[in-house]
């Protein structure tokens, strides 16, 4: 859950006459990201740094042990009013950082964090990472094929995949033109509209398999595209003839 001081610290004594040690206790030290945020000023000195937020993540990274900080920097044009002492420093925090920024878009960090949680959730990359990667293997296509756990829906959307080539699959605004693309292949083969019926269905079961994996998000963080990972797509295109989809084919041509 996303804390900012202003609201989550509650009032305090510092033996110390420090206030920034009190956030330190009460935020930082349980944090498990930090997301920092610059514009027009570096931020208020405190006793031991150039300001709040660097102290923050300083801290951070001491008590952590950890580099799950995100730095972003806003390219809008400074105010008129601004402080040009303290846009200096600014410029001098960023050429000294230690690290990967990028500039500020509220997309981009939804995108970050997402994947940052979900990593967090895992106990790994969001990413296809090698641990994944067995997980696949594990929970093979081939596999289910031959368990006979896939819904003709699924097997049949292997086939297209096949035939197309296509890895990339929309949600949301972007689902027409994934479905439309799959109408077209279903009406060019004759299929009955079976995936482009159930698409979501099986984008949810291919998702839960991880034979799918998020690829872009809307501005709120929503699952906006999906992407075939490497070693899923190479496993389809090996599948080569595989009796089970030519039949699930050819059992759902039109009459």
């Amino acid at each position: 859950m996303p804390i900012r001081w202003e609201s989550a610290v509650t009032p305090s004594y510092s033996e110390k006459n420090d206030p920034q040690e009190i956030i330190n206790e009460q935020i930082v030290k349980d944090c498990d990201y930090v997301i920092g945020v610059f514009w027009t000023k570096l931020g208020t000195p405190t006793k031991h740094s150039k300001s709040g937020t660097i102290e923050e993540i300083s801290k951070f990274i001491e008590n952590k042990q950890s580099n799950e900080i995100m730095v972003y920097f806003k390219k809008e044009a400074f105010p008129q009013e601004s402080d040009l002492e303290e846009i200096q420093k600014l410029k001098e925090y960023k050429q000294a950082f230690s690290g990967i920024y990028s500039d500020y878009n509220k997309e981009s960090i939804i995108k970050h964090l997402y994947s940052k949680v979900r990593s967090l959730e895992d106990g790994s990359k969001a990413t296809l990472t090698e641990e994944i990667a067995e997980e696949i293997n594990g929970n093979s296509i081939e596999a289910l094929l031959k368990k006979e756990i896939l819904s003709p829906e699924d097997i049949l959307m292997l086939k297209f995949i096949k035939d197309s080539g296509q890895k990339k699959f929309g949600v949301r605004w972007k689902q027409e033109k994934s479905v439309d693309e799959i109408t077209a292949w279903e009406e060019k083969n004759k299929v009955k509209p079976i995936v482009s019926t159930h698409y979501e269905k099986v984008i949810g079961n291919f998702s839960d398999r991880k034979f799918m994996l998020e690829d872009e998000y809307t501005s709120y963080g929503n699952v906006r595209q999906y992407q075939i990972p490497l070693k899923v797509f190479e496993e389809i295109e090996q599948l080569g003839n595989c009796g089970q989809i030519n039949e699930m084919f050819e059992k759902h041509l039109k009459c």
